[in-house]
């Protein structure tokens, strides 16, 4: 292959711009021509070519002038090429994956078993990243079945630290994951070049790699880790029981869109039940009442059954929506009492299973709801809340709904991952789901496709803020995490400002590496302030999320969750474990931005660690030990009782 220019001829003696801009004129036609013969019609060359010229540009001033400059751009090109074809591959092939697992067809093909190889192979170079505790912990839990009460026997500790120290494990390992498959999966991007002369500009749009990984619906243990590791992944939270569970008689099959000629709904995934697919059908006006017309139809089943929350190690609290005429709560967790009658491999108790319970007056009562075909996860509610009495839960399989006021659960959309219903929910019907590449499903549909962001942020898994007047400002805060640019090896994380789907440049949380967490102040209109934390590490913006301060937390421990009361208080729940298996953190409120702390709870379980905290009316605060169980204060944290008062 002719090329003009191979080396960087004369370069000390002229402006290394000017010796770029020869070199791409002189190159660029037979890169061009190479790229072409590396992907056939699969992609257009011209834009893998001009991609490959830019990486070169990005790395042109730590480049040695004597080395060979078509050796570095062919070499790029080719890369890109390769990741162009695996990026095709899995495109391609994950609806038909998620098809074959929602059919529950038995046989698998042989790419699918490739990639599902390729997987578990990131996933066992993943465990091998963990400590040796760690590595024993998960394999204890997750391969051989051993429950909490198992490993705290023999260990010589408590099940619930030994509860706390498999979160922990599962915390670690799924950042393990994030960097293997970031390493793996480099994603192509396009970014057209103009006006190339002695002076050029570059003109940037960004398009990730689309890398969907599929739920892991193992029968072996070998399988299990891997499992665990995508579940864990993509669903941005720690996953409790992650095997496969027994089929639920009552749950409807979900079903795949076909194509079809009349101009239907084609090539997305659907909601389960044939009541959903015809509402997509017959277009968006019977859509949108799709999910009320099903609540109404559906035979009446009473959704409570006998038990308390006392036992119950809660993961998260939702309250009804800011603005609703209701006192509702809901509260998810495990709980092994009242659940199916499978055992630990090693004792005769009962194996955790996911609980929902409800309460109608702000935590003064509680009700376990029947909740058959649950999964766990976080309870999302529509803003309109409860005149669209549905549940939304975003949870280990995907996101689920009962439309039976929690008697049953159904998977709306297979895709796990955090999520985020929009506060314009009864004008753009949105969820968004954070599988990457990013989903939206519209409620008025049916469908679940592609999030369309312009200039999309780095990263694989995504999680989402909305601004609370969505429906005025357009504002979407947008969590990643992806390679730092500085050291690859690592991941920076970071907040996207989109307004209306045009994304804006990333804020990077410093010193953090995980999927953040995303969440606008109540008061985002007036106050621009937003919260955002990874890990054991705390952060806040004052302009809207265009730059965050780390934020100097009381004590050490993971952040398991933030709430804000009507007044701006700022309450935090924070859980630590140390080697020997303590748990400490707690439950602390600050006034100022963070500047001072106050520690609640210090005499009540709360001190030893909490899993979840929620503001749910003035002054009224629930809150989650990580011992299990769930405590009320009506004082705004001063004193704290098992139950909340009757009185408002």
């Amino acid at each position: 292959m002719a090329v003009k220019l191979d080396r960087w001829e004369g370069a000390e003696e002229r402006s290394r711009d000017e010796a770029f801009a020869e070199l791409y004129e002189s190159s660029y036609p037979s890169l061009v021509k190479y790229c072409r013969g590396q992907l056939g019609d699969t992609a257009d060359p011209e834009e893998v070519a001009q991609e490959a010229f830019l990486r070169a540009w990005m790395t042109w001033d730590r480049y040695a002038t004597s080395r060979p400059f078509w050796a570095l751009v062919a070499t790029i090109a080719r890369n890109l090429c390769m990741d162009h074809h695996r990026h095709e591959r899995v495109v391609t092939t994950v609806l038909e994956q998620r098809a074959g697992e929602l059919s529950m067809t038995p046989g698998i093909t042989p790419e699918e078993r490739l990639e599902q190889d390729e997987e578990y192979e990131w996933a066992r170079q993943a465990l091998a990243e963990l400590c040796p505790n760690h590595q024993r912990i998960i394999s204890l839990r997750e391969i051989e079945g051993w429950s909490a009460d198992d490993i705290a026997v023999a260990d010589g500790t408590t099940p619930e630290a030994a509860t706390a120290a498999l979160y922990r494990a599962r915390q670690r390992l799924r950042d393990a994951y994030n960097r293997v498959a970031a390493g793996a999966l480099t994603g192509l991007a396009y970014f057209p070049l103009r006006g190339m002369r002695r002076r050029f500009g570059l003109w940037a749009h960004y398009t990730t790699h689309a890398a969907v990984t599929s739920p892991g619906l193992v029968s072996h243990a070998s399988d299990a880790v891997a499992a665990v590791v995508a579940i864990a992944v993509v669903s941005g939270a720690p996953v409790v029981n992650p095997l496969p569970q027994p089929a639920v008689a009552d749950r409807p099959t979900p079903v795949v869109a076909e194509h079809r000629p009349d101009g239907t709904v084609t090539g997305v995934v659907t909601a389960a039940g044939m009541a959903g697919v015809a509402a997509a059908n017959k277009g968006p006006a019977s859509a949108a009442k799709g999910g009320i017309a099903a609540a109404a139809a559906a035979p009446v089943v009473d959704p409570v059954i006998a038990g308390a929350p006392d036992n119950v190690t809660v993961s998260q609290f939702t309250p009804a929506p800011i603005g609703s005429n209701t006192r509702e709560v809901y509260a998810t967790g495990t709980s092994t009492e009242g659940c199916p009658s499978s055992t630990s491999s090693t004792t005769d108790k009962p194996a955790p299973c996911a609980v929902l319970f409800h309460s109608v007056d702000n935590g003064a009562t509680w009700e376990r709801l029947k909740a058959s075909g649950f999964s766990g996860g976080t309870v999302l509610l529509a803003p309109n809340f409860p005149t669209d009495r549905r549940i939304f839960v975003s949870g280990p399989s995907g996101v689920q709904v009962s439309v039976d006021r929690g008697a049953t659960f159904s998977s709306l959309v297979p895709l796990t991952g955090p999520a985020a219903v929009s506060p314009a929910f009864t004008i753009d019907h949105r969820i968004l789901i954070g599988a990457v590449p990013g989903w939206e499903y519209r409620d008025d549909t049916n469908a679940t496709t592609p999030l369309n962001l312009d200039g999309r942020p780095q990263g694989q898994t995504l999680s989402f803020g909305f601004s609370p007047t969505y429906a005025k400002d357009g504002q979407l805060l947008v969590g990643t995490s992806a390679p730092d640019p500085n050291d690859p090896t690592h991941n920076a994380s970071a907040v996207t400002v989109c307004t209306f789907s045009k994304c804006g440049g990333s804020a990077v949380l410093p010193g953090a590496s995980a999927l953040p967490t995303v969440q606008p102040s109540r008061s985002f209109a007036t106050n621009h302030v937003v919260f955002a934390w990874a890990d054991d590490k705390l952060y806040q913006s004052s302009d809207a999320g265009g730059s965050f301060k780390p934020v100097t937390l009381p004590a050490k421990g993971l952040v398991e969750g933030i709430t804000e009361d009507s007044g701006g208080a700022v309450y935090v729940s924070l859980l630590n474990v140390d080697p020997k298996g303590v748990t400490s953190g707690g439950v602390y409120v600050t006034g100022d931005g963070g500047k001072t702390w106050t520690q609640l709870g210090k005499d009540t379980a709360l001190a030893k660690g909490a899993t979840s905290v929620s503001s749910v009316a003035h002054d009224r605060v629930l809150a989650a030990p990580a011992s299990g169980g769930l405590l009320c204060s009506a004082d705004a944290g001063k004193t704290w009782a098992k139950r909340c008062p009757t009185t408002p």
